[in-house]
């Protein structure tokens, strides 16, 4: 008889603990409600940065596609790879390469992202062609502008590692004013076709 007893008494205790939990598991929780999104006003959708993130807003009417590039990362010391939209068009390695310019753009986007480009301001992209999985890129004279060897590797590494991630490049050789130059200020070898 009291093993009776004792199992009810046991029996209501669960069965109250367990309304007891259920009941607070199942109330909704109460929370404020969230304020729509606000568009952001523009006067041109591609010049235009979030606030958030110093990103691009991408223009609508036109498509894009991700890419990797490596930029230099805050301490300067070495290369973080990071996916831009790039507009998709023909030449899209050349657009790519783009990304690697110090102009004001980029340098916004980049720091959004806590990274810096590394190839120097005001450099042109003269021109690239792939062929047999050799990416030769003709630079402006600009590309020399810069000070160090340490800035000097991170830039040439960012060139081949950004170039090298399209399939069809294996090795990029660089070029000053449509001249193959034997080394860089700096010393880097630049005679041969360069490889990640």
């Amino acid at each position: 008889m009291q093993v009776r007893r004792v199992l009810k008494f046991l029996a209501a205790v669960v069965l109250i603990l367990l309304l007891a939990l259920g009941g607070s598991a199942c109330r909704k929780k109460q929370t404020p409600a969230q304020p729509p999104l606000k568009e952001p006003a523009s006067a041109s959708p591609t010049e235009v940065s979030s606030p958030e993130k110093n990103e691009p807003i991408l223009d609508p009417s036109k498509e894009y596609r991700p890419r990797m590039v490596y930029y230099v990362d805050p301490s300067g010391s070495q290369l973080v790879p990071l996916t831009v939209q790039v507009e998709k068009v023909e030449g899209i390695a050349r657009e790519t390469l783009k990304q690697l310019v110090r102009s004001e753009e980029n340098v916004s986007m980049a720091a959004g992202m806590g990274a810096q480009p590394t190839i120097p301001i005001d450099t042109e992209i003269r021109g690239l062609s792939i062929r047999n999985g050799l990416a030769r890129v003709d630079f402006s004279k600009e590309l020399l502008d810069y000070s160090g060897f340490d800035q000097e590797r991170l830039m040439v590494e960012s060139i081949v590692w950004t170039l090298t991630e399209f399939p069809t490049v294996q090795s990029v050789q660089i070029m000053v004013e449509g001249k193959i130059l034997s080394t860089l200020p700096g010393g880097t070898r630049v005679d041969k076709p360069l490889r990640r």
